[in-house]
Order: structure tokens, then sequence, then C-alpha cells
């Protein structure tokens, strides 16, 4: 079975592992699926207002991950915390050994949270009670990207342009392998073919297994941004205010957009549908045709976006956590805040988590 043919069937959903659904019980890893679609499974919550909040006691950028009864969130100051999902009660917190600036967003596997760090660190922080369990020392002056995988495996890069899979449990080098450029995207996989976008303006396609590197497609710029793949496609932002569509099979851009202002958010990919955070604006966009279905203003940036039933899920640096209806992109329910956000919702369980990184108190939340 020839390579293209193998992956021909991997994107038409065929051979794909089924795991967990995110949102249903936890969400361990950034951006949700091994394909990082963003989508919750969860009940839709009744969004009556804030359950709880629980002071970080400074900024995080961080995504939350949730598992086992915790939310867990790091801050930018290298403090890890782990919460009671119920009513936000400190289990434990962990100053981690490295320089300020965590900028990574967490992921639970086999019992241990990993984060990246400023100062090369890949860091292991036991689940059950916040105490070490390894630290991988890259040799790079920063770790941006977040830890993707799962019990195979932890694919994650670093500002060195070296993608490292390490063995959750011990941390031990599976395999490395040295790219171009910078990587501060987060890994995607279809089965056992991983990719991640390098600051060289390229999309790099890898054996899961052996970190071989299969492919290297062009990228008209610059990114940071994790993709999203979706019907065969991969959905990104770049640098230069541009969001795209690559088929994967051969390598084409299929549709661009100007105005993404942000190659550091993530896309979300929901029933045909990509739903991107341009600026100030979130667009549902035809994953196919790129045609834009309908914008929806906000006043600030938008952080990652996530999908719940009819739902999108945003935060924004104007204070306030939007819902949107999926088929209007009309505004369902909001609610301001203090504090302002950069990094994107979680939902699990009926119940919305989100860390916000600016202005009173620095806090995470709990919405229901």
């Amino acid at each position: 079975m020839t390579r293209c043919f193998t992956l021909l069937l991997l994107l038409s959903g065929w051979f794909i592992a089924q795991s967990p659904q995110p949102g249903i019980g936890s969400w361990t890893q950034f951006r949700g699926d091994a394909a990082a679609r963003g989508v919750s499974h969860s009940p839709r919550p009744a969004y009556k207002g804030i359950k709880w909040k629980h002071n970080l006691g400074g900024p995080s950028t961080s995504t939350p991950a949730v598992a086992e009864g915790r939310v867990v969130v790091p801050t930018e100051a290298g403090w890890l915390y782990a919460v009671d999902v119920k009513d936000g009660k400190r289990i434990w917190q962990r100053k981690l050994d490295c320089p300020a600036v965590i900028a990574s967003s967490p992921m639970i596997v086999k019992g241990v949270v990993i984060v990246g760090a400023k100062g090369g660190d890949i860091i292991a922080t036991r689940l059950a009670d916040g105490e070490p369990a390894w630290t991988h020392k890259t040799g790079a002056e920063a770790v941006y990207a977040s830890p993707r995988g799962d019990e195979k495996g932890v694919v994650i890069g670093d500002m060195k342009g070296v993608v490292w899979c390490l063995e959750p449990e011990t941390g031990k080098v599976l395999w490395q392998r040295k790219l171009a450029r910078e990587v501060a995207a987060s890994a995607v996989f279809v089965g056992d073919h991983v990719f991640i976008a390098t600051r060289g303006k390229i999309l790099a396609e890898l054996d899961r297994t052996s970190g071989e590197v299969l492919r290297e497609l062009p990228l008209p710029f610059v990114t940071a941004s994790t993709p999203a793949i979706g019907m065969g496609y991969l959905y990104t932002m770049c640098g230069a205010d541009q969001g795209l569509a690559i088929d994967l099979l051969d390598g084409r851009k299929v549709w661009s957009h100007d105005n993404a202002l942000d190659d550091q958010s993530s896309v979300a990919f929901a029933d045909g549908t990509v739903y991107m955070p341009m600026g100030q604006h979130l667009k549902a966009i035809h994953g196919r045709t790129g045609e834009v279905l309908w914008t929806c203003k906000t006043n600030h940036k938008i952080g990652p976006v996530l999908v719940n039933g009819d739902d999108v899920l945003c935060a924004c640096r104007d204070r306030v956590f939007r819902v949107v209806d999926r088929k209007t992109g009309k505004v369902t329910f909001e609610l301001a805040f203090d504090d302002g956000f950069v990094s994107g919702p979680v939902l699990v369980d009926g119940t919305v988590y989100l860390a916000a990184d600016m202005d009173m108190g620095m806090h995470l939340y709990a919405i229901e």
C-alpha cells in the first residue's frame, strides 16, 4: 500500500483509532482530539454565570486541561495549579524549576501533567500530588508549543527546530528530528502521520513511529498557529494576516483569506465548517470552498475557539466570554469579566474552564 493511498484512507476516516471523546469526563490536551479540531462533546451548559473562580496570582496564557476531577493550568511565572472541578478549591500548586514564562498548554497522560517552558525544558509533574516526575532538557532557549499525542508518545517541538517524541511516564526520548527552523506550533495527527508547522514557512509531515520526514509542504508565511485537520484539508493561520486551507494529498493551497491578524491562535473544525478567529472577527468558513458563511464581530483579539453542539465558544481580550450560534453567527450568551483572555476555553461535563492573562486578579474561572 503506497504512502499516499494510506494517507487517503486515513483522511477519509478509515483506520483511525477512536479515543475517548474530549469533553466527556476529561480534556487532556490542547485542542482536544488528535486532529486538533477543538470540539467538545460535553452536554451544553445552562449558561447561568460564574460557578467559581480561583486566583492564580499571575497571568496565564495557557488553555487548561481537565482529568480525574482536576483542572490543571500553569501561569507565565512558572507555577502549576490543580484545582477541584466541583468548587475551585486548590488541590496542589507547584513552582516548576524553570525560568518564568510558560506559554505551553498542559497535557495530561498516564498520570502526569506535561508542559513546555522558557529555558528549553519539557517538565512532567504527577497529577495526583504535584510532585516532580521528570524533566527533559532540549537545549533550546524555549519550548512554546504544547505537548500533544497519547500514551504511545508525546510530541512537542522547540525553538531550535527539534521535534521530540517522549515516553510520557519517564520522559525517555523515543525519537527526535531536527527541522530547518523553530517550532512554536503544536503537532496534529492523522493515524501514524504527524503534521507540524515551522517558522521556516514549512509544514512538515513526519512518521509517528520513527520521526522520519515524509514530506515538507510550503506555507505562504511564518506561523505559530496549531492547525486543525478535517475532510483531508489542514486549516491554519499564518503571518501577514492570512488564514488558509491546504489539501494534504497534493499539498496545494485550496483557499485563503486575509486579515487573520494572529498566527498564534487556533481554528476549530466541525461538520465541514471552519471557525477561524481573525483579529476581532470570528468567521465561519465553508471547509471546501472557503466561502464565508457568517462573521461575528467582537471588540478585541479572539483566542482559540471551541465548538460544542450548535455553539462556538470564544474568549477575548475585551474581557468578554461569548457563545455564538453556529448557524447564524449571532451571540446567544455573553459574560463580562474583570480579566482579559488570550487562552481558549475548554468544556467538560457541562462546565466551561477559562484562564485569564491580565488585569484584575488573573483567575481560573468555571462557567456553568
